[in-house]
């Protein structure tokens, strides 16, 4: 089982065992996919930087928080899309995840634990090349005050 029938899986048992309608798990499969994705490319793209260093135009008049809301829905939009209309497709899900998700109920914990460790391991990077980054600024700040 790969990680995204793990998702969808994993959201298929837990709707499931609340009493829920099955069906709708596979849109939160599709966007906790499309999230997941887009952190990964969050990371590549933070990490990139440290090589390849680049920086948006300051002179857009744009502020960055603004910049960020427009990138991540669009992301989200584009990518929950694409993952719509291929893996995440309802005659996709029905053949595949869900019987997946009846049989393999008992262990989904250990799958769902493992997507919910790269979860937070792309949150903890983010956040982490952030404080270095603030830290690094900090300290270049200073150095220059005392020249």
């Amino acid at each position: 089982m790969n990680w995204i029938q793990t998702i969808y899986c994993s959201q298929w048992y837990e709707l499931k065992q609340k009493g829920r309608d099955p069906m709708k798990a596979r849109l939160n499969g599709t966007l906790l996919t499309a999230v997941m994705l887009l952190l990964l490319l969050a990371v590549v793209v933070i990490l990139g930087r440290k090589y390849i260093p680049w920086q948006l135009p300051s002179h857009t008049g744009i502020s960055g928080k603004a910049v960020g809301q427009v990138l991540g829905l669009v992301g989200i939009a584009v990518v929950g899309g694409v993952i719509n209309f291929t893996i995440g497709s309802e005659k996709n899900y029905i053949q595949n995840d869900s019987p997946v998700g009846a049989v393999a109920g008992r262990g989904i914990k250990s799958h769902h634990q493992k997507v919910a460790a790269v979860f937070f391991n792309c949150i903890c990077c983010i956040f982490n090349s952030r404080v270095f980054y603030i830290i690094n600024r900090w300290k270049t700040n200073c150095i220059k005050a005392k020249r």
